[in-house]
């Protein structure tokens, strides 16, 4: 009897384990990659709340050249600004960088902000 219990047990738990787990994401886009150039740009919009306050402003993102010989990555420029109030507080903010895009996927390789 025991046995069977514990047998019950571990069948359950495999098939709850089973049901609870995802399946793979797949994106229903193709990679934009092929299709961007320097010059091609993209815009955030962002409304953030932060400690009390709420910072509000989009930010763009260029791509300027490509950032290496071996063609692989892009080097984008990125600028952004916006409003930030709140808690009997209200200001501007601005931000500027520029990073390195890898290709492939276009993920952050390396990024460098200043004010």
């Amino acid at each position: 009897m025991q046995r069977s219990k514990s047998l019950l047990i571990i069948v359950i738990s495999i098939s709850c384990a089973m049901i609870a787990v995802p399946s793979l994401a797949h994106a229903d886009a193709a990679n934009p990659t092929s299709t961007l150039a320097i010059g091609d740009w993209w815009k955030y919009n962002v409304q953030t709340p932060l400690a009390g306050l709420v910072l509000t402003g989009s930010q763009t993102q260029t791509i300027e050249y490509q950032a290496n010989t071996t063609a692989t990555e892009w080097t984008a420029q990125s600028s952004a600004s916006g409003t930030l109030a709140g808690l009997g507080v209200t200001g501007s903010w601005v931000q500027g960088g520029f990073g390195h895009l890898r290709k492939s996927d276009l993920a952050e390789v390396l990024w460098e902000f200043g004010p």
